[in-house]
């Protein structure tokens, strides 16, 4: 039975919060996709957003919020876009989510995005909302599921591509090894060498917030460290954009009752390396981002040292992944295995002004 869409306003976040709750219960465990990252999204960015829900029968199987947009290419093409649980602009999109798609059961998944396509593309040549669009943003999902959005009429674009790493941690405690030694020698040594230099100011240890409160002063406290070593530089910290600060406030707010924020303070004794911030739903450890304090000396690695301890504790506590998620650092590729690259999409329909954009860039060999 093929599933039903239909895309409808939305007017205020808690008219599809307890729909949007009900379906997490039946869906693929995704941090991203849950109410706890979706409801703060929806409230700080105040804009105006769709709900595109499918059903079969009078059963709700899929969720997604569509932002429309304009953009322009190259300063010439003007370009009508609909971005799924983005807004189109990169401030605003400075988040930077990962693990995108539609909310749906997992008895649906394979057709629901087949489905929600169809339903886009006819929408739009009768005029329904979302309203017009020449292209769909769909940033950033998982290799695995790109086959889902091939076909129907659309051209796809990559716009963005990243490999991912993370650890096992179900098969770091069936070898019965510490995570230090699963390492390669030299990244080991490195740790270990480090770990000796900070005990010089006391032994290393790991401070967690017992209070909601707490673990916004953390992020506070993580804000001034990160602003202070990525401010004089291009592009700036992201604690100095007031929409990307005012969006971790409303999420650590709503998201620590249900033990899903995990904010660390690592020091050695009153000496702070660093402060680290991920996220934990259903055994998943999402690494995002990391304050740390760089000394003159090389041999200290704070980063190297914060993750060790941090994973090792997750190992410990019985959680099933240490995701440090997309990007290209080399320490993520120190620290964890290859995953899967994580890759961002323009789904697009057969327009004209593609097809010049496309002369254009063959002739000046830009993309």
């Amino acid at each position: 039975m093929s599933i039903q869409f239909q895309c409808y306003p939305l007017n205020a976040p808690d008219e599809i919060e307890s729909k949007w709750r009900n379906l997490e219960e039946r869906a693929r465990e995704n941090f991203m996709l849950s109410w706890s990252w979706i409801g703060p999204w929806l409230r700080v960015n105040r804009i105006d957003a769709f709900v595109v829900e499918g059903r079969i029968g009078q059963e709700t199987v899929a969720l997604g919020i569509l932002i429309p947009s304009s953009t322009r290419r190259w300063g010439l093409f003007h370009c009508r876009q609909v971005s799924l649980h983005r807004t189109g602009d990169p401030m605003r999109d400075q988040i930077a989510m990962e693990y995108n798609g539609l909310l749906c059961d997992r008895r649906h998944e394979d057709e629901t995005v087949g489905d929600f396509l169809d339903f886009l593309v006819t929408a739009e040549k009768r005029g329904d909302p979302p309203g017009e669009w020449d292209q769909i943003e769909i940033a950033v999902v998982p290799n695995a599921q790109l086959k889902r959005y091939r076909g129907h009429g659309l051209t796809r674009r990559v716009i963005s591509e990243a490999m991912s790493y993370a650890v096992d941690l179900e098969a770091l405690r069936r070898s019965g090894k510490r995570y230090l030694q699963t390492l390669s020698r030299n990244t080991r040594a490195q740790i270990r060498k480090s770990m000796r230099l900070y005990e010089e100011h006391g032994p290393l240890n790991m401070q967690r917030p017992s209070t909601v409160e707490d673990a916004l002063s953390f992020f506070q406290d993580a804000g001034a460290m990160h602003t202070r070593r990525w401010s004089p530089h291009d592009p700036v910290s992201a604690f100095d954009n007031p929409n990307f600060v005012e969006f971790h406030e409303d999420l650590i707010q709503n998201a620590w009752p249900r033990g899903e924020i995990d904010i660390s303070r690592i020091s050695a004794g009153d000496h702070l390396v660093g402060i680290l911030y991920n996220f934990v739903c259903a055994g998943h450890v999402y690494f995002y981002l990391s304050a740390l304090r760089y000394e003159q000396n090389p041999r200290l690695k704070p980063g190297l040292v914060c993750h060790a301890l941090t994973i090792q504790h997750h190992c410990d506590a019985g959680q099933s992944v240490y995701d440090f998620m997309a990007g290209t650092s080399r320490y993520k590729a120190s620290l964890g295995a290859e995953t899967e690259p994580m890759t961002g999409l323009l789904l697009r329909q057969p327009r004209m002004i593609f097809q010049i954009e496309k002369i254009v860039q063959s002739i000046l060999g830009r993309q």
